[in-house]
């Protein structure tokens, strides 16, 4: 897993959050979106999964669906009663004979864009098998659904994803090679506004053991990203030296201007 440190709000952003954690039962995630949602969603998940425990395979998806759905009733709960000081329960069972019906149906009608505002990789492993899970909203509703290969989340999501699926990232990617597939992901992900240059990794191993590239480590992602990653055209020698008739070019086409006389009558329809 890789993920940066960046928050921001309106006005300003630091370089502050730890985005990467873990759940019971030894499953991690990493999280993005706003700060502070995000946060509520690891915290509704967790409380969930103290009671719920993710079992390998089936009952994976259906506990997770079930702790984003509690997690979202909470969010519309909350915005209900910032808008009417009453619960979403009493909206349904008393609100349309209590209030206004235009003004019911239009609170009943903005419940669907209540939304998580944050995003949640969860994964573990099963038998030996790695096992990844996506939380997100990118359909219209919440959903967690399972992920073959690899994941990316946030705002430079696209250009991590592209990253992996030009390396041909998969789950059989030898550990090292892995490494710097998914550090060269983040690293270009980071041309996206919001994706911070600080960076975490963190080594999963199916026998239960974690790991972190140590320095030397780093440094050594560093210079493969110096060798292997795109580079700009403009600082690549064999570029410069192209010759110029590896294209063929046609005449010049004749562009007349307000300003230009009429052309000869021979050339006029």
């Amino acid at each position: 897993m890789a993920s940066d440190w960046k928050i921001e709000d309106y006005v300003s952003g630091s370089e502050t959050a730890h985005k990467q954690g873990t759940f019971p039962d030894g499953w991690h995630f990493m999280y993005a979106g706003t700060q502070a949602r995000a946060i509520e969603l690891v915290l509704s998940i967790r409380e969930h999964l103290e009671q719920n425990p993710l079992l390998p395979p089936r009952h994976i998806s259906p506990t997770l669906k079930e702790a984003i759905r509690k997690h979202r009733e909470k969010l519309v709960d909350e915005y209900i009663h910032s808008q009417i000081a009453r619960s979403y329960e009493w909206l349904l069972n008393e609100g349309r004979d209590a209030l206004p019906a235009e003004y019911f149906s239009q609170l009943i009608n903005s419940v669907s864009s209540v939304r998580l505002d944050a995003q949640l990789i969860i994964c573990g492993f099963y038998e030996g098998d790695a096992i990844i899970f996506l939380i997100d909203e990118s359909g219209g509703e919440p959903i967690a659904r399972p992920i073959e290969n690899f994941a990316a989340i946030g705002s430079g999501s696209i250009i991590a994803q592209s990253a992996l699926h030009h390396r041909v990232h998969r789950m059989e990617t030898p550990l090292k090679m892995a490494l710097y597939h998914v550090y060269e992901a983040k690293r270009l992900g980071e041309s996206a506004p919001g994706v911070g240059s600080q960076t975490t990794m963190t080594i999963l191993l199916a026998d239960g053991r974690n790991g972190w590239l140590t320095e030397w480590g780093t440094l050594f992602m560093q210079n493969c990203y110096k060798q292997y990653a795109p580079k700009v055209l403009e600082e690549t020698g064999d570029w410069v030296l192209i010759p110029d008739n590896f294209i063929e070019l046609s005449k010049p086409s004749i562009v007349l201007t307000t300003t230009d006389p009429l052309p000869p009558q021979s050339w006029q329809a």
